[in-house]
């Protein structure tokens, strides 16, 4: 999720999570973020005015060992530090346009992490001077601060001390349970770390406090804690586990899901999750052996009328970015549709489509029923009547009921009541309400609204010249707008993730050489990362037809699409060991390729009785492995066992450039594409190459890996669905090592480097 994607309209507060704090007590951006960051989410309150922002300084990697860790109890430690602090933390504010902080110090007085004794006295000694300070500048600033559930933790708060300070006090009711139960005294049993039966006795603690209820917020967590268990045939709460459960395509990291990934996990395999409803908690076993325990809707409802009987403050979420792409949990606590409410300004209809498709300038709008011939009308319906879907209108009459309800009477309605029926068979609308104009866009780019949406098109002089095109007379047209339009590259599908894996390992039994005994063993891999940036736009217009014999079909008039790619891969190709390496003994043929599954960042989705449109963002990793009996000749002609015998590396820093692709492909694209913008790639060999001994005939081994960006449509009207466009771009480099033995008497052993790009898979040669 990107920051034009947070749905500040379905929040009170957004927690901006996290920014840190320098040895001198200045504030300044977490590792990986840039300050830029923090300056733009400021510009978050165009759209919605209320919204107050928060930042959250700290975190749980702050404390950790290294060399934030000292920073809490060093400030805290005298009054001359917590001035420091508190002046530079006024400031930020005032700069960044910030509305308070959330003190996130994961934990005072806990001495594995990094606390001590004198914290807790301390902590409240800076909230007392901070408000104070507040109270002097004449602001109104927001401040709170984290607390756990843990009495491990909680002990070392003086949260009565601390009370009077604050707004309100952020309880982590989440987290309950975890791998790291496994050196606790709890042991390696697998329990939900969202139990309110146990987030209720944690509660008692703040209660023994004489913490009033109303400066609490109760924690909810939108995603799961995993384990993997012993035995598959014990997957019940308290059975035992053996380490963390499979990490998540998007995540990445063992023991958690995103609510994204679980929902994708549900859909995928069309598992049932167990309702525990003592515990208000769903747990589920998925894999390989693997279990979660998560929240849903029915659960989360559950914590949230607990916290309403205790009459806590309110909900505080870890964390919106872990929801789906229709925001599926944070409706669900929410219980809004508030984000399907943003105020915005129509765009002239001029602007959107043809000329030839406008109507006639007499006709009359018609964003109601407006005269009583309305059997037939496709009607948009909305809540109560129906969950904002189309529909068939069939009769309004004169109601025999004229009662008007007194929320409406109070507004002064006098107008007749009248009887309005409808049902869902669209295939029997009116025939003279058979062609529904559809217009779709959809894009990250921030500018692409004013540069493409909300700008004139280009009107064709010939009706019949409509082919699959923007709003333009030919795809170069639209093609050399979307090149010309800027991008603002603070947004965009951030992709920052550690990539590799072991293509290929072989072992055999013990070898005897020269009267000793050594292992002969092979190992081949890629590692490496990638940091890269997604840019896309999507825009089409359709015409909605009903057929004469039932049903519909989609006539799409125009359609346009981009998607741009910047950044770098880093990534190193190697092979070490010793012994016959054959890759076609695998039964993946010579060369073979392992497809790594799609991997989904951000994007959109949304659904509904009459339509459903899916924009997917994604990036895939293909590797390849070709192994060559010979040193001279490409995989196409020597295929087969290469023997090898030492330590082989490259590394291929690959600039991704700033190429656009275009859907649909341009015959003679405008030159400017395929500009000089990518820089050459980097490459470096290590010093510490070695090569022990070759065959005479040498040998050869390529690896190869094919870096993939892109973007699905998938688009359905009615049942009709839309010819899905998918744009990709895919970034390839080979990594090749030639092995032959030298013209010298002793033995020497001669080794080619070669990079090179070699078509993706299944891809002609042209």
């Amino acid at each position: 999720m990107n920051i034009g994607q947070i749905p500040v309209n379905m929040l009170t507060h957004l927690n901006v999570a996290f920014a840190y704090i320098t040895q001198d007590f200045a504030i300044t951006n977490m590792d990986g973020v840039s300050l830029e960051t923090y300056r733009n989410i400021g510009n978050l309150k165009s759209r919605n005015p209320n919204l107050k922002i928060v930042i959250s300084l700290g975190g749980w990697a702050f404390s950790d060992p290294g060399s934030w860790r000292n920073v809490f109890p060093t400030m805290v430690s005298s009054k001359e530090n917590r001035a420091a602090f508190i002046q530079n933390l006024l400031g930020f504010l005032s700069e960044y346009g910030y509305d308070g902080v959330d003190l996130d110090w994961e934990y005072p007085g806990a001495e594995d992490r990094g606390g001590s004794k004198t914290d807790a006295n301390n902590y409240v000694a800076l909230l007392k001077e901070l408000r104070e300070a507040i109270n002097r500048s004449g602001r109104s600033y927001i401040v709170t601060f984290t607390a756990p559930t843990s009495y491990w933790y909680l002990r070392n708060f003086d949260i009565k001390g601390m009370e009077p300070y604050v707004d309100w006090i952020n309880v982590m009711s989440y987290d309950l349970h975890g791998v790291w139960d496994k050196s606790n005294p709890i042991g390696n049993h697998v329990l939900a770390h969202t139990n309110l039966t146990e987030i209720s006795l944690a509660f008692d603690l703040f209660w023994r406090a004489e913490v009033a209820p109303s400066n609490l917020v109760l924690g909810l967590a939108f995603y799961g804690r995993t384990f993997k268990l012993e035995s598959s045939a014990c997957w019940r709460p308290g059975c035992l586990f053996s380490g963390p459960g499979d990490a998540g395509q998007c995540t990445g990291t063992p023991g958690i899901l995103s609510y994204r990934e679980i929902q994708d996990l549900l859909r995928k395999t069309g598992a049932d999750s167990y309702l525990d409803e003592e515990a208000a908690v769903r747990y589920l076993v998925y894999g390989e052996g693997s279990w979660i325990s998560f929240d849903d809707d029915v659960t989360f409802q559950a914590k949230i009328d607990w916290a309403n009987e205790l009459g806590l403050s309110g909900l505080m979420i870890w964390a919106v970015d872990l929801d789906d792409s229709k925001l599926t949990a944070l409706r669900a606590v929410t219980n809004s549709e508030a984000q399907d409410e943003i105020p915005f300004s129509l765009v002239d209809l001029k602007y959107l489509f043809p000329k030839e498709d406008l109507p006639a300038p007499d006709t009359k709008p018609s964003y109601g029923l407006i005269t009583f011939g309305s059997a037939g009308d496709m009607i948009y319906v909305v809540e109560p009547c129906g969950k904002n879907s189309f529909a068939r209108a069939i009769s309004l009459e004169l109601s025999a009921d004229q009662y008007i309800p007194a929320e409406y009477s109070a507004q002064g309605l006098t107008s007749a009541v009248y009887d309005f029926t409808f049902d869902r068979n669209l295939g029997l609308m009116r025939r003279d309400t058979n062609n529904t104009r559809i217009r779709l866009d959809y894009s990250n780019a921030q500018n692409y609204w004013d540069a493409i949406v909300d700008s004139p098109g280009i009107q064709s002089r010939h009706v019949g010249t409509l082919e699959e095109r923007f709003f333009a007379p030919d795809k170069a047209e639209w093609t050399k707008k979307g090149l010309d339009f800027e991008f603002d590259t603070s947004n965009g599908e951030t992709i920052q993730k550690d990539i590799g894996t072991p293509l290929f390992w072989q072992t055999v039994d013990d070898c005897d050489v020269s009267g000793s005994e050594f292992s002969e063993g092979v190992g081949v891999y890629v590692d490496g990362t990638i940091d890269a940036k997604l840019f896309y736009g999507f825009s089409l217009i359709a015409n909605l037809r009903d057929r004469e014999l039932g049903g519909y079909e989609l006539d799409v008039t125009e359609a346009h699409g981009f998607l741009k790619t910047t950044g770098q891969t880093d990534l190193t190709y190697g092979i070490g060991g010793v012994g016959n390496i054959d890759i076609s003994r695998a039964g993946k043929g010579n060369p073979a390729f392992y497809e790594q599954p799609e991997v989904h960042v951000g994007g959109m989705g949304q659904i509904s009785p009459g339509a459903s449109v899916w924009v997917t963002p994604y990036y895939k990793v293909i590797y390849q492995l070709a192994t060559i009996n010979g040193s001279t000749g490409g995989p196409s002609l020597q295929t087969g066992a290469a023997q090898f015998n030492g330590r082989m590396s490259s590394r291929v820093i690959t600039d991704l450039g700033n190429f656009q692709v275009n859907f649909p492909t341009d015959k003679e694209p405008p030159q400017e594409m395929y500009n000089d913008k990518r820089h050459k790639n980097r490459i470096a060999i290590p010093g510490d190459n070695v090569l022990y001994g070759s065959s005479a005939v040498g040998g050869q081994v390529a690896i190869g890996t094919f870096v993939n960006f892109g973007l699905k449509i998938d688009i359905s009207f009615f049942g009709v669905p839309v010819p899905d466009p998918k744009l990709e771009v895919i970034y390839n480099t080979m990594g090749k090592f030639a092995f032959y033995p030298g013209d010298g008497e002793h033995g020497e052993v001669c080794a080619d480097y070669d990079i090179m790009q070699v078509p993706p898979p299944s891809t002609d040669c042209v």
